[in-house]
């Protein structure tokens, strides 16, 4: 009876050690998840940030190009008159028939 009791014992302690063990684990898991799912959070606000003021720049950009643009069509114009009013086309003179 005495060492059914003490085999009960320690099939006791053993089976507490390993719950213990098992518990540890699971919290240790669980923390690991929780750590990992806060750097998922932060990391993907951070990529979402930089891809909202690369596309703020990206758009700034191309403003500034159609500013450009615009401004480049009109100075061949200006250009032109310019030179009409400087040197006036010469008339060519009239042959009589």
């Amino acid at each position: 009876m005495s060492s059914e009791i003490t085999q009960l014992g320690i099939a006791g302690a053993a089976l507490g050690i390993i719950l213990f063990i098992i518990r540890y684990f699971i919290e240790a898991i669980k923390d690991l998840t929780q750590k990992n799912e806060n750097q998922t959070k932060d990391f993907t606000k951070v990529i979402e940030n930089h891809l909202k003021h690369a596309d703020e720049r990206q758009q700034e950009t191309n403003r500034i190009f159609e500013q450009i643009n615009k401004t480049l069509d009109n100075i061949p114009n200006r250009t032109l008159d310019m030179a009409k009013t400087i040197y006036p086309p010469k008339k060519k003179p009239r042959k009589e028939p």
